[in-house]
């Protein structure tokens, strides 16, 4: 797959070739096909929703929303590599409502939601995930705007990279040492 620009339109398209890869990444970068990248994005895709549902029944509504918007997101990615579509402004749209999504969520987690009868919150005040989810929304504001032309690749893989540390390998490593989320 080759990413290329239309003359006079600002939109991300991409050409695709037939090569095997094992991730996303390549396949941006013009290397390889698109096959095992998709079903990777699916299976993800799927066990994300699973996920959601679960969180859903044990009652738990934020997160269940928040893991059934990124699978909406991951599935539609899936298709897109599956389907060979040129145009991924549809996949910018969906970063677009899935951001938008996170920014009510890290809002929620800032003042805690409404409060009950009983004098208790209805979602409990956590600054690490609100801080994840702002991340998470600048992150799919950028994919927005990279899939209208409008910012590089190079700042969609930096923020994966940031990301990558800052919302996954510190939390683990707090969680694995210290039993508590960063902050």
């Amino acid at each position: 797959m080759r990413m290329r620009r239309r003359e006079g339109d600002d939109t991300c398209n991409l050409d695709h070739d037939q090569r095997n890869v094992d991730s996303a990444g390549p396949v941006l970068h013009g290397e390889g096909g698109v096959k095992t990248s998709a079903l990777v994005t699916a299976v993800v895709g799927v066990l994300t929703a699973v996920g959601g549902y679960y969180q859903g029944a044990q009652g738990d509504l934020l997160t269940s929303g928040a893991l059934l918007a990124f699978s909406v997101l991951y599935l539609a990615v899936a298709y897109a590599l599956f389907a060979g579509v040129q145009d991924m402004r549809t996949i910018g749209n969906s970063a677009l409502t899935v951001a938008l999504v996170c920014g009510i969520s890290a809002f929620l987690l800032l003042n805690g939601g409404a409060v009950k009868a009983d004098g208790v919150k209805t979602i409990a005040v956590n600054y690490y995930f609100r801080f994840t989810f702002i991340t998470f929304s600048i992150l799919l504001l950028v994919i927005f705007a990279f899939a209208y032309g409008k910012a590089s690749l190079k700042l969609v893989g930096a923020l994966l990279v940031f990301l990558g540390v800052a919302d996954l390998i510190v939390p683990a490593y707090s969680l694995i040492g210290y039993n508590t989320l960063p902050f």
